[in-house]
């Protein structure tokens, strides 16, 4: 059975391996009914030019239902169903028009979207954390692609021919430490972050600079300048379908702090 659907895109998480696809990457979004919904897998760096989506872009794409993945939200793309629609929503008046998206599907807390997983399956979720108290770089236990995971990279699917240069594996996992709104934690929250974005930034930079001033940047940019104090930082948040009970941080939304957003 297949189902089309419209998505705001507001995370793009960077590739794993993938057995079938050789890499795939966990893509999410709100549809125009307000509820979110991820697309997985979906091999972004091998689309056509024309199939290559940006964060806050509406695309419409069909989709089935997903393998091996229980999870409500997630659903399996037709590769080759997938349209843009119109350019990504823009940033100006405080990011009003990205705002009026994201707020359908704002949770209270990231212990309400927990209790939501437990009791209903919940597996996606939007929230604002109310103290932001860190971000922490911790060594990934191998630096390198593992034996297993480099044959998975290897099985390219023969109707993919683009030429890119082998997936690079991020040796160091940076983690937001935060507590939010009447939170139910002795301690504060400790969630790894997998935004594409933020891997980017590490290899754009680790090419010049040594490790320790990479990971100076990467905390400037992802805790100075989006959770700084001039931004109103809200985290999208997914678990992981063999281990639902431990969420990851998707993405961050940043706008710039306003009277309207205080209401938001």
């Amino acid at each position: 059975m297949f189902w089309s659907v419209e998505l705001l895109i507001t995370v793009k998480a960077y590739p794993n391996p993938s057995a079938a696809l050789g890499e795939a990457a966990c893509i999410a979004g709100v549809t125009r009914q307000g509820q979110l919904r991820r697309l997985y897998p979906i091999p972004y760096r091998d689309l056509e030019d024309s199939q290559q989506f940006k964060k806050y872009q509406w695309i419409s794409v069909d989709t089935r239902a997903a393998k091996n993945d229980a999870r409500p939200e997630t659903a399996r793309p037709i590769l080759n169903s997938i349209k843009l629609i119109g350019k990504p929503l823009p940033t100006r008046d405080g990011w009003r028009g990205r705002r009026d998206i994201v707020k359908k599907v704002q949770s209270a807390s990231m212990c309400d979207i927990q209790d939501a997983q437990r009791t209903a399956g919940t597996s996606l979720g939007f929230f604002r954390p109310a103290e932001i108290v860190d971000m922490e770089a911790k060594a990934e236990d191998s630096p390198t692609w593992k034996q297993g995971e480099l044959e998975k990279l290897g099985q390219q699917d023969l109707f993919f021919t683009k030429n890119k240069q082998p997936l690079e594996k991020i040796p160091v996992g940076f983690y937001y430490r935060f507590r939010c709104d009447r939170c139910r934690n002795t301690n504060p929250h400790r969630m790894k972050v997998i935004d594409w974005e933020l891997a980017e930034l590490w290899r754009r930079n680790r090419r010049g600079y040594d490790e320790a001033t990479t990971i100076a940047l990467v905390r400037r940019r992802f805790m100075d300048e989006m959770c700084g104090p001039g931004r109103d930082p809200h985290f999208f948040t997914g678990n992981m379908a063999k281990r639902q009970n431990s969420f990851l941080i998707l993405g961050v939304f940043w706008p710039p702090k306003t009277a309207q957003a205080e209401l938001f």
